[in-house]
């Protein structure tokens, strides 16, 4: 009896020993541990009377030359090319070309002490491969005290005949006067500018950053309309980034974007539009996103780390987003897809939270490459109207993380992915009057 009791006992740890890398491979990545918190932020919006930012730049379609100074170059309103309405400005330059425009006073009160974002779109009338004609980029200025300060985007240096997207952000001191928002344009050996813009916008930025040792997760959230009506009106939109660190060790076995809403009362706040692009291009809702419902491109760039490598073009308005980061001595474009909020909450018929989860590749693969490392996206538009009752708006984003395992076996070298568990970071939108 005692030899059959060990004879059972060794046949038992031999099958758990053989099991072992099923559990450790298969059913071990679903089982999810509780995620690590790596930071968190909360923003209070306070809503007075007489506040007001809404069209924070004037005649920001370039319907006419209202709004704008002319400072080098030439301007004229067309209609042969636009972005978005039914016209733009056909720019022309011996030089490099200037366009400028200062902002209200009621504006600078309200971006006194923020990170603000000015972005605009062009299209060159001709470009070249290495991108040396008709590139752009956005300046904002502003004046404190006897300092004047000009902080400068990204020179955009565009390869094709479509339009591009150029942007800047700056930090706007409490005691800053004066604040300047502008648009220059030019080619390599200062030869000029020949080309067409359009779609100027200005939003208040904040955005929240954490680094691991796997990879990079950020969230950005941009305020491009604030005014005080009858009610309260608040539109924002909410972007998201995150990279792996190690793309030949960690990759992105799925992200999660949660969105919570306390006290929704007949005021509340409602999300529309949520879209997602990858590295593989993977269409994981198999919903295709156009240019008319990706209103959030500033937020997407500025969550980015590394903006100096990011170019957003498209041949107009209603056309596909391609978005592309610059890695090494190529583009590789990335396509938006939309996504369905897998749960929601329902206020007066509208979606006032839940959540949005991508699952990507985990499974066991021939190559490591078809693996998931970086991901963007973003929320269109989170619009809000505001009662009494102070409203929070909390943003989770929750990054699970896993290991790529090379095992080699008689059919050749295979791969699969170990679960390293969950990181998350939390943006909490306060909203009062």
């Amino acid at each position: 009896m005692q030899n059959r009791t060990k004879t059972v006992t060794i046949i038992f740890l031999i099958i758990l020993i053989a099991l072992m890398p099923i559990y450790i491979y298969v059913i071990g990545p679903y089982l999810k541990p509780k995620p690590e918190i790596l930071s968190s932020k909360t923003i209070t919006i306070k809503l007075s009377e007489g506040l007001e930012f809404d069209d924070p730049v004037i005649n920001y379609e370039f319907e006419d030359l209202s709004g704008w100074k002319i400072e080098k170059g030439n301007a004229n309103v067309t209609s042969s090319d636009y972005f978005l309405g039914e016209k733009s400005f056909y720019i022309t330059s011996n030089k490099e070309f200037i366009i400028s425009q200062k902002l209200n006073k009621n504006i600078i009160n309200c971006i006194k002490d923020k990170k603000i974002l000015f972005s605009f779109w062009f299209k060159p009338k001709n470009t070249s491969v290495d991108g040396s004609l008709n590139y752009a980029w956005a300046e904002i200025k502003y004046r404190d005290g006897s300092d004047v300060i000009s902080v400068f985007g990204v020179k955009v240096y565009p390869r094709e005949s479509n339009w591009y997207y150029a942007f800047v952000v700056a930090y706007i001191p409490r005691s800053s006067e004066e604040v300047i928002v502008a648009i220059h344009g030019n080619s390599i050996g200062n030869k000029g500018f020949n080309g067409y813009v359009d779609t100027a916008t200005l939003g208040i930025w904040e955005d929240l950053k954490a680094t691991t040792n796997k990879g990079q997760i950020s969230l950005g959230t941009i305020i491009h309309r604030c005014k005080d009506y009858t009610w309260h009106d608040l539109f924002m939109g909410l972007g998201f980034f995150v990279r792996s660190l190690k793309p030949d060790t960690y990759i992105i076995r799925s992200l999660r974007i949660e969105v919570k809403i306390q006290n929704p009362n007949d005021d509340a706040a409602f999300l529309f539009e949520i879209i997602q692009a990858n590295d593989k291009n993977l269409d994981v809702d198999n919903i295709k996103v156009m240019g008319e419902e990706a209103a959030l491109y500033s937020c997407i760039l500025a969550s980015l780390d590394d903006a100096m490598n990011v170019t957003i073009r498209v041949e107009n308005f209603t056309s596909d987003i391609r978005f592309s980061l610059f890695d090494g001595e190529y583009f590789r474009d990335f396509n938006f897809y939309g996504v369905k909020l897998d749960k929601k909450f329902f206020q007066r018929g509208y979606p006032i939270g839940g959540y949005a989860e991508w699952k990507y590749p985990s499974s066991w693969s021939k190559k490591s490459s078809k693996y998931v490392t970086t991901v963007l996206g973003g929320i269109n538009e989170i619009f809000s109207t505001i009662s009494d009752t102070p409203q929070n708006i909390t943003i989770s984003l929750i990054v699970n993380w896993g290991e790529i395992v090379s095992h080699n076996t008689l059919l050749g070298e295979y791969y699969s992915i170990r679960n390293t568990g969950l990181e998350t970071i939390t943006f909490t939108i306060i909203v009062v009057e």
